[in-house]
């Protein structure tokens, strides 16, 4: 999203940041129902894992959080990679998360503020606004139930 101002000294471009979204939904082919989530301790957002486990957990998908060597028995893996910028307070600009079963790729979903956010204060959004929408879709195959209540939620 571009808008241009002009004044009478000249004109001024001003971008305004632009949130890409690139998700690979996981087939329900593959019967998720477990996944290991490998630990990166240079991402310094401190929530991510905590809300892509609940995220995990919103589709009856159980996860465990491993440092170092793989559990034995995890067929699913996730890896990812976030960065964040810094404007006033720091703020995450771009996440990508990768799910493999046994190896082989079988879904992913990537998240970027284009332009580190420009001027927009939806850059500032906490962890779950930002991927939230983007493990739903990836998780699309899986039905999102309203925990405590044992029912599917509408659209998913």
């Amino acid at each position: 999203m571009k808008y241009v101002f002009s004044t009478l000294a000249g004109t001024f471009l001003i971008l305004n940041g632009c949130t890409s979204v690139d998700v690979r939904p996981i087939p329900a082919s593959a019967k998720l129902d477990k996944i290991c989530i490998e630990f990166h301790s240079e991402v310094n957002v401190e929530d991510f894992v905590p809300a892509v486990q609940e995220d995990f957990f919103n589709h009856v998908i159980s996860s465990v959080v491993f440092h170092s060597e793989k559990p034995k028995g995890c067929e699913f893996t996730m890896t990812y990679a976030v960065d964040r910028w810094w404007d006033l307070k720091p703020y995450m600009v771009d996440a990508q998360m990768i799910v493999n079963r046994d190896d082989a790729f079988i879904g992913s979903a990537h998240y970027h503020l284009a332009g580190h956010g420009g001027f927009s204060l939806m850059k500032w959004e906490g962890t779950h606004s930002k991927i939230d929408p983007l493990l739903n879709d990836m998780l699309r195959n899986y039905p999102r139930v309203e925990m405590g209540k044992g029912e599917k939620v509408a659209g998913n």
